[in-house]
């Protein structure tokens, strides 16, 4: 080969390379999959997962049965080994005993035996507690508010001292440390409560009190996003209790700024219900907009519907938690027929993300997806095909080169491309060059 076609391919090749690194999303990722069940995991009987932080540890818990005796373990989760936070000697089949969420540092909080606790890195427990109140993780239905890579945590309270009690309050939300904790007062005209007028007997009268109806996880920046339900009692005729008449109504969604003050989601349409599914470190918003995913930025701005993926794909998504977006814009969900979706938001457009899942049983069922950080690996329920219940998933993408390692490499190839030629042209000895190689890692 002369100096000129040795040069001419090598250029093609780096030429070749530089346009793979530039169509970094353009082919279809592969994923590998893991779900914590036997015969895949000796002795495990039940899992679930409910959050994945950066580092791809994932949190929940595993049940197991060793020698007839069942136990239910508090655990952080990665590359197909659990690591045990509590546990204790119970059937599975309850959420009294699991990790509800992990930041990046691999602090974890969760409840052991319905208590609440935060976990450090080491594993170590503390109660969260907040004075005069009972706590709950849950600041709405499954969904936990979450722990930010400053400590903090979201949690509800419940009043159980009326000396704590505001008027007109009777739960609300606070942010809770290992330092100490602060009730998010601001916010407590977003959820009145009404007593009946003798407040030990609802029959007395008409009552009513608010809720959490939807909430994402907390920020960095100490957001978050929540909807608001109004829940209203009223007995009517006090001799009749047939007639007794119970509504459950939205009164709206807002954006905690994380410095005290809130502010409305803004309705694209009036009337519209809002239910915020996640935000990112920017303070974006995601969620449902009626029957629409849609995006708020941190002011609470409307921005805009995604693309729905019924036209292109004939796929349905419904309710909650069904669907995340990560901080790169990305976009999970599962479908009523429980399948799993992918957005790309630099293609704007949804893909089935099912079929790119290698090894996967056929069969397999997803049920909900209930966390997904920015390695596009995520977390939840899964039946598989041989049944017997659903169980903890991880999905990761399989490790392909970043764009910057394809067009160093690209580089790479041009330099010793024209090494090669001089070296021939001067009679120079031969060197060997070894390239680094690009590895498949297969993530968990």
């Amino acid at each position: 080969m002369n100096r000129k076609s040795a040069l001419s391919r090598a250029v093609r090749l780096a030429t070749l390379l530089l346009v793979l690194a530039s169509a970094e999303r353009a082919v279809a990722v592969p994923y590998s999959y893991d779900i914590v069940i036997r015969p895949d995991h000796a002795n495990v009987i039940d899992s679930y997962f409910f959050d994945i932080n950066s580092h791809g540890q994932a949190t929940g818990y595993v049940a197991t049965r060793i020698n007839g005796v069942a136990a239910k373990d508090l655990v952080t989760y990665r590359n197909g080994a659990a690591k045990t936070l509590a546990t204790t000697n119970q059937l599975p089949g309850n959420y009294s005993h699991a990790g509800f969420a992990i930041n990046n540092q691999g602090e974890v909080v969760g409840n052991i035996n319905d208590a609440p606790y935060f976990f450090d890195a080491l594993g170590a427990p503390t109660p969260i507690e907040v004075p005069g109140n009972s706590v709950s993780l849950f600041v709405s239905g499954l969904t936990s508010g979450g722990i930010n890579d400053a400590h903090n945590v979201l949690v509800g309270v419940f009043r159980t001292d009326p000396a704590t009690t505001p008027p007109g309050g009777f739960s609300s939300l606070a942010l809770w440390s290992p330092q100490g904790s602060m009730e998010l007062s601001a916010l407590n005209p977003l959820y009145p409560y009404i007593n009946p007028p003798i407040p030990d007997d609802f029959e007395s009268g008409p009552s009513s009190s608010s809720s959490t109806s939807s909430a994402t996880r907390i920020n960095s920046a100490n957001q978050f996003a929540a909807g608001v339900s109004l829940f209203a009692f009223d007995p009517k005729d006090l001799a009749n209790p047939d007639d007794d008449v119970f509504t459950n109504t939205y009164s709206g969604a807002y954006i905690y700024k994380g410095n005290g003050a809130y502010k409305p989601l803004q309705q694209p349409l009036p009337d519209q219900v809002i239910r915020p599914l996640s935000i990112d470190e920017l303070g974006t918003v995601f969620g449902w907009a009626g029957d629409n995913l849609a995006l708020w930025d941190s002011d609470g701005v409307f921005l805009g519907l995604l693309p729905s993926p019924i036209e292109a794909l004939d796929a349905e998504i419904h309710g909650s938690p069904r669907a995340l977006r990560n901080n790169l814009g990305q976009v999970v969900a599962v479908t009523l027929s429980h399948e799993l979706l992918l957005y790309d938001p630099s293609l704007q457009s949804w893909s089935k993300l099912s079929a790119s899942i290698e090894d996967l049983p056929l069969g397999t069922e997803f049920n909900t997806i209930t966390g997904l950080n920015d390695l596009g690996q995520f977390v939840g329920l899964a039946r598989p095909p041989l049944g017997g219940g659903s169980f903890g998933y991880l999905v990761s993408p399989v490790t392909v080169p970043e764009p910057a390692t394809l067009a160093l490499l690209a580089v790479g190839c041009l330099a010793v491309a024209l090494f090669t030629v001089c070296r021939r042209r001067t009679g120079l000895r031969t060197v060997s060059v070894t390239l680094p190689q690009s590895r498949l890692v297969r993530g968990i």
